[in-house]
């Protein structure tokens, strides 16, 4: 009866042992926690970012000498774009700058006060492409 229960204490202590893993995982989740907090803090979140842009008001006349030719263009505050006394969209206005007549001349653009900055950037760029000899801006209460 003895040796039986030797016997079983011994299966038990063997199958115990079996299942038991020698590695300590402690300091293998203390390392992994300490990665993730690492790239948490330095991985940056996608913010949208914006420019505001605060108009200073002057008293000078310089605004007035623009003059209204056909080479120029009003972005309008509901983002609708003044070419050639008629309303056009971006697309139309790229199509119109592709035209030969129109490089290397000067332009004005008119910007009302309100207009989202993007749209501004774009019609620039396409000014941009024209080459052109100057380009004088303005800006217009609505």
């Amino acid at each position: 009866m003895q040796l039986e229960n030797r016997k079983q204490m011994r299966r038990k202590i063997i199958s115990d042992q079996h299942f038991q893993s020698d590695l300590d995982l402690t300091s293998l989740l203390d390392v992994i926690f300490i990665l993730l907090i690492f790239t948490m803090l330095a991985v940056q979140l996608e913010t949208i970012r914006t420019i505001d842009l605060d108009l200073v008001e002057t008293e000078s006349q310089a605004g007035s000498s623009i003059k209204l030719e056909s080479n120029t263009i009003r972005i309008l505050t509901d983002g609708s774009i003044g070419f050639q006394d008629k309303v056009i969209s971006l697309s139309e206005l790229k199509l119109e700058l592709v035209n030969k007549e129109w490089q290397d001349s000067e332009w004005n653009i008119i910007v009302e006060k309100k207009v989202e900055f993007q749209n501004f950037v774009e019609i620039l760029s396409l000014v941009r492409q024209t080459n052109p000899k100057t380009i004088d801006l303005g800006v217009k209460e609505k």
